[in-house]
């Protein structure tokens, strides 16, 4: 499946969903996808009923594969029959399954929907009145999982544009903030008659290459920008503390706080990010 030219050579976040759904042979088929962060690629596919696997996992793992570095990946594809879904409607026996459902739930403190085709696939699954064996056209429900994937992937793009253009925001507020600090400093140094400003030189020196150099990173947008934004980010916490622990002036701490704390934003942004 082929990135468009919009999305090519672009970041992405570790964060998303999307979903589709589509009717066909008398089954609607449902498919999820979801990830969280994490620093390695865990994927986990699961159907319902398990029948649906014997021709989709595989196709699936690989093509998150390709799309997909990091993260924790959940896939959720389903079918239910239309038909037993009509006809369950008028069944007192599994309306009262719903009932008890709905009673566990609260029981549970459990929030969110009760999804129907999984109330369905529950039902059916009970003791003898097993949900029969799905046979569906692999071809069609790998269509609606490209779909989904598609979905998903542009999710992936749009939230990382709106992450580096905020990550730039907060880089040229730092740069401001921190070459305010020298002369804040001097000024510092001469009612004390102290050198509080070549004292600190050397690590505002360093914040300014390192505000640079992710500037530049972010010029070059290159895909796998999560790991490298991270180090950066450890890097400037690192010259912000040592400042901190040298300076002795109420505002230039202040201001260093301040500075601090937009780097952790930063650095909770990079994490985030592939």
């Amino acid at each position: 499946m082929g990135m468009s030219e919009e999305t090519a050579g672009c970041s992405k976040t570790m964060t998303a969903y999307a979903s589709k759904r589509a009717v066909f042979s008398g089954y609607e088929i449902t498919v999820s996808l979801r990830s969280v962060n994490s620093k390695y690629l865990d994927v986990n596919i699961f159907f319902y009923p398990d029948s649906l696997s014997v021709n989709l996992e595989q196709y699936i793992r690989d093509a998150l594969l390709k799309s997909i570095q990091r993260g924790r990946v959940e896939v959720k594809i389903s079918a239910s029959p239309i038909s037993k879904a009509l006809g369950l409607k008028q069944d007192k026996e599994f309306r009262q399954f719903v009932r008890q459902m709905l009673l566990l739930k609260r029981s549970a403190g459990l929030n969110g929907d009760l999804a129907l085709n999984e109330v369905i696939n529950l039902y059916y699954s009970r003791g003898s009145s097993l949900l029969p064996k799905v046979s569906l056209d692999p071809v069609k429900v790998k269509r609606v999982f490209d779909r989904t994937l598609k979905d998903y992937e542009t999710f992936r793009h749009k939230q990382a544009r709106v992450i580096l253009s905020d990550i730039r925001w907060q880089l040229q507020s730092i740069k401001t903030e921190v070459e305010k600090l020298p002369g804040l400093l001097k000024k510092h140094s001469r009612r004390l008659n102290t050198d509080a400003a070549k004292d600190v030189n050397e690590e505002i020196v360093l914040l300014l290459f390192y505000i640079e150099e992710v500037l530049r990173l972010l010029r070059r947008r290159p895909q796998r920008i999560g790991k490298l934004l991270d180090f950066f980010s450890q890097e400037m916490l690192r010259e912000s503390n040592t400042i901190l622990a040298k300076i002795r002036d109420r505002r230039g701490c202040a201001l260093t706080v301040y500075i601090k704390e937009a780097i952790e934003r930063i650095r909770e942004h990079s994490q985030n990010l592939e």
